[in-house]
């Protein structure tokens, strides 16, 4: 099956995305840099375990790097113009496929990053610029690209704003990736300070422990820097835990694993939550491991 094909209209567009990732919102600039000037555009970042919000109707909608449950698609879909789902979540793409099974705007492709899927969809027969293709590098833990670990480490210490991601656009463009970018250059002084706060993370906080089936990780109660300490870790052991407490007294759950270790998205589905088979995450009313096992080797 292939993209979705766009089609612009007189019809406001609503775009649901992952919020506080950057995959979604390189998703989010995507649809930005095609329709905003020529339609009513709303952007509303989005989050598992999030309510509810309140749906458009009669509009063209769409959902990316993210999915909401086939029940609420569905009803999507009855009320507004046009429903289009872009996204490349394991878990997702499982819960919808029954439902939209041949619909061609229910659109799931898993070698491709959610930013990525949205540019093919709304510049269809444009190169793929640097920005995105280095957001989707990280977000499917390639780094296959260079200084891709630096331009992503830069780019996460700027708020998620469209003006500024065009600038940077513009700086990088859809050529050779070089080291002379400002976003390197910035990149590579974080690092140096990351790699001490993973460290610190790593030296106070992480223990082992297990979820109530019995599947044993290590956890470390951070909540920031989840990729990082999951990808800083994984060498270490098959599974680990990133974890914290939330402003809203929930608890949030960030799991990465190693090649050999346990498929995390079905970890996470127990509670809610979805992801990749070695990268998923879910939010919880309460604590759901047990108490520390063992406490954690030094770094």
């Amino acid at each position: 099956m292939s993209v979705p094909k766009l089609i612009v209209d007189s019809s406001p567009v609503t775009f649901y995305y992952h919020r506080n990732c950057s995959d979604g919102f390189g998703a989010a600039w995507s649809a930005w840099k095609r329709l905003s000037g020529r339609t009513e555009l709303r952007l509303v970042p989005v989050a598992y375990g999030d309510p509810l919000p309140v749906f458009p109707e009669g509009e063209t909608v769409y959902v990316a790097d993210f999915s909401f449950g086939p029940e609420v698609v569905l009803d999507l879909k009855k009320k507004n113009r046009r429903v289009i789902v872009l996204d490349h979540h394991k878990t997702a793409f499982e819960k919808m496929a029954g439902t939209f099974s041949g619909d061609s705007d229910v659109y799931f492709d898993m070698a491709h990053s959610g930013a990525a899927i949205s540019w093919f969809h709304f510049h269809a027969n444009e190169p793929v610029p640097n920005l995105i293709r280095l957001i989707e590098d990280k977000d499917l833990w390639k780094w296959d690209l260079p200084f891709s670990q630096e331009v992503n480490t830069a780019l996460a210490s700027y708020p998620f704003d469209l003006e500024l991601w065009d600038r940077f656009d513009q700086q990088m463009g859809s050529g050779p990736i070089l080291e002379s970018w400002e976003l390197v250059r910035e990149g590579k002084t974080i690092l140096r300070y990351q790699e001490q706060l993973l460290r610190a993370a790593v030296r106070e906080t992480a223990c082992r422990g297990r979820f109530p089936d019995g599947v044993e990780g290590l956890f470390v109660n951070s909540p920031i820097l989840n990729s990082e300490i999951g990808g800083f870790l994984k060498s270490e052991c098959p599974l680990v835990v990133i974890w914290s407490h939330r402003s809203d007294g929930r608890v949030s759950y960030s799991l990465r694993a190693s090649a050999s270790g346990p498929d995390v998205a079905r970890i996470a589905e127990q509670f809610g939550g979805g992801g990749h088979a070695k990268a998923a995450g879910f939010i919880s009313d309460r604590i759901v491991h047990e108490p520390c096992i063992l406490k954690a080797p030094e770094r």
